[in-house]
This record gives C-alpha cells, structure tokens and sequence, in this order.
C-alpha cells in the first residue's frame, strides 16, 4: 500500500494556496527533513510552543500564526476542524510503514 494514500486534507472555507506557511506535530516532527521548500514551523523553534505543549496551546499558535498544521493525531485533527481551521492529516498505520521500510531493505 502507498504511504501517500494514507493522507488526508481537511480545509476550511480558505483556500490552502492563501496560507502557504505550516506546523509540525510533535508526533511528526521529523518531517519537515523531507519538506525543504516549504515553510515549516515546529515544536521548540523560537517562539513556537515547547515539547508536550498542549493541543489547544499549539492550536492557538497555529491560529494566530496563520499555520496549517500537520499532525497524525486524531483527536487533534477533530479539535482543529471545530475550530474551522485547515489541517493535513496523516493516518500513518505503523504496520503500512513497517511493511513498507521491510520492503525496501529486502530490495538492498
């Protein structure tokens, strides 16, 4: 199975072109490695909220910040969507990636 099938957009009435700027989760921080031309933000950089901040303390720096956020963490999606904000979920099953980080090593 394709890792990318495993990720969902959810948008608000914005358009996601007008906030071209994002938020790491901190259960996917090491992420923004692979994103480099985009404008990341992440858990502990200056002036962003600190490891184990709480859902509604990163939500309000995201909202004030004018962040799409980009999480793997359910819960938080639903808190960001009442809040009528953008996100980029990532339902990551840690089986799909396992299978898939075998398959590439027997490949090697």
């Amino acid at each position: 199975m394709n890792f990318l099938k495993q990720i969902k957009i959810h948008r608000s009435k914005k358009n996601l072109k007008d906030s071209r700027e994002f938020f790491l989760d901190e259960n996917i921080i090491g992420l923004h490695k692979y994103l480099p031309s985009l404008k990341i933000h992440k858990i502990g950089d200056g002036g962003c909220p600190t490891p184990r901040s709480k859902d509604k303390k990163i939500l309000e720096f995201a909202q004030e910040n004018n962040l799409i956020i980009i999480t793997c963490d359910k819960e938080f999606v639903k808190l960001i969507q009442e809040k009528k904000m953008e996100c980029i979920y990532l339902r990551i099953d840690p089986q799909i990636l396992a299978d898939q980080v075998l398959e590439w090593v027997e490949k090697k």
